[in-house]
């Protein structure tokens, strides 16, 4: 006898909590991410604030509550935000370094077939 797997037509979390991670009065004109501790240092580093309470402010559909003023979290997560013209750049950076280390390879690789011809990579 063979057992059939019946997975889900969808993708979900984990928990199965479709819904625990998504953000209520969201303002249109800004990019929002959860990233844990270590990302949130970075991601400041590249323009991204954390979200605080405030009173009309964004808020998760999982919320725990919480004093205003304090950092919105969602389980170990914090809500953090940034311009979207930020997440544009920040997202065209990655091919913009493809795009310049294709056209330094392209002088020096010949391509066969979408392959890297390694006996004419040049010393």
């Amino acid at each position: 006898m063979s057992r059939v797997r019946h997975d889900p037509k969808v993708s979900a979390p984990i928990d199965g909590d479709y819904n625990r991670l998504a953000i209520l009065n969201k303002d249109p004109t800004l990019h929002y991410v959860y990233a844990d501790d270590e990302d949130a240092a970075m991601l400041k580093f590249e323009g991204y604030g954390v979200v605080s309470r405030r009173e009309g402010g964004e808020k998760p559909t999982y919320d725990t509550g919480g004093p205003e003023g304090e950092a919105i979290r969602v389980k170990n997560l914090v809500l953090m935000a940034a311009p979207v013209e930020v997440k544009a750049r920040r997202d065209a950076r990655p091919k913009a370094e493809f795009d310049d280390r294709n056209a330094l390879l392209g002088e020096k690789v010949k391509r066969l077939d979408g392959k890297i011809d390694h006996d004419h990579v040049a010393a």
